[in-house]
């Protein structure tokens, strides 16, 4: 079963996802920031690390790099609504030093599903 680490500081942002992915047939580990990701990441592997990079603490960025350094193989999506600045700046940012997708929110369900399969190499729809 692909193991997905879903880092979101928003309480119900963070539990969607988590839902819909457990629903998907995965298994799903929650993180409320960027520090307890981190220690997540560096405790077990992970096959997809999805990642908000507004959060206080340690920034989505914080999580991109220790996911690198701590877990390789895994595939990352970094998510983000946007501060003071546009998504699109912050989701570039995020490419460049590492994700390997970006969604802005908010997104449509579907296009979650089809970045996360299609990043894991899985079936939409299909339990795993």
């Amino acid at each position: 079963m692909k193991r997905i680490l879903v880092v979101e500081d928003d309480p119900v942002m963070r539990e969607t996802i988590i839902d819909i992915l457990q629903f998907e047939g995965f298994e799903v580990v929650g993180a409320k920031g960027g520090r307890e990701a981190i220690d997540k990441i560096c405790d077990r592997e992970f096959d997809l690390i999805v990642t908000d990079i507004l959060m206080p603490n340690r920034d989505g960025y914080d999580v991109i790099h220790a996911a690198i350094t701590n877990c390789p193989k895994a595939r990352i999506l970094a998510i983000s609504g946007g501060g003071s600045v546009s998504s699109d700046a912050y989701l570039e940012m995020a490419k460049g030093i590492g994700a390997h997708m970006v969604l802005g929110k908010p997104f449509e369900i579907d296009e979650l599903l089809r970045i996360v399969h299609t990043e894991l190499g899985t079936s939409t729809g299909v339990h795993q």
